[in-house]
């Protein structure tokens, strides 16, 4: 199992070598017909920390990825939350034991205006589902409206989910996720097709979920540039298995990442 890291950011947050891991996967392989698309990854995610996973095209880094959320079994190895084993568990029990997900593909109630996907969310947590679409509790509203804040919201409460822009889209995606009232938080490629503007936006919407919420994020993300920007911890995944891990300027001048990236344009934006 992989030490944990207990960086500069994570002990000004108040995260100790003491602490024990909130998210750990341990020796995970995942085998498709005798090919392993994940081989034996391990790695401790400590509470407040962000995570990201990155790595070229073929990495492994989806499969993983759908490991951890149950969307898929893994040959072998475990996932455990809060020291519980959570492995093969079903995206719906994950989400009820505290393992947000927002994925890449956007993943919303497209004829529901934000705030009536927010209600629907909160309510279904609150386990009030004859009441979804009658009158709501006062303390479901103000959860709502508490959620539109989080995420800059507030102002598009009434416009239909299918007329927000990719951006805003992603934003309600993590709104709907943190209904749930998560204590570990999976995002899926958060920033694919978003312009300069909404990718800003969106790594500053993380930075403020963990620094106001104290929510720990695992990221799995193309953009180097942006790992780089937001991330206490990096484990980068090459045809399979883990070829390093640290903080981002320790991976930012390892030579194997540099190897294995040679002559892509992200990681070459994230070293500048």
């Amino acid at each position: 199992m992989t030490t944990p890291l207990v960086t500069e950011p994570l002990m000004r947050r108040g995260v100790t070598e003491m602490a024990e891991p909130i998210l750990a996967v341990e020796s995970l392989v995942k085998e498709f017909d005798g090919f392993r698309a994940v081989d034996g990854v391990s790695f401790a995610v400590m509470p407040g920390e962000i995570r990201a996973v990155i790595g070229p095209n073929g990495a492994g880094k989806s499969t993983l990825f759908s490991l951890i959320i149950g969307e898929l079994r893994p040959t072998s190895g475990k996932v455990t939350l809060d020291g519980r084993d959570i492995t093969g568990l079903s995206t719906h029990k994950l989400m009820m034991r505290g393992l947000g997900c927002a994925f890449q593909a956007t993943n919303v109630f497209w004829r529901l205006s934000v705030r009536e996907c927010l209600e629907v969310a909160v309510t279904s947590r609150r386990r009030h589902s004859e009441k979804l679409f009658g009158k709501f509790a006062q303390d479901v509203d103000d959860e709502v409206a508490s959620l539109l804040d989080q995420v800059g919201l507030s102002g598009l409460a009434q416009a239909t989910s299918r007329d927000l822009s990719h951006g805003d889209q992603r934003a309600l995606e993590v709104a709907l996720a943190l209904a749930m009232k998560p204590k570990v938080l999976l995002l899926d490629e958060p920033t694919a097709g978003m312009s300069p503007s909404e990718t800003s936006r969106a790594v500053n919407l993380v930075r403020e979920l963990v620094e106001t919420n104290g929510i720990t994020v695992l990221i799995v993300e193309h953009d180097v540039s942006v790992v780089f920007s937001l991330a206490d911890v990096v484990t980068v995944m090459h045809q399979g298995q883990t070829i390093a891990e640290g903080p981002p300027d320790e991976i930012r001048k390892n030579p194997t990442v540099v190897e294995v990236y040679l002559g892509t344009s992200e990681f070459s934006k994230g070293l500048s």
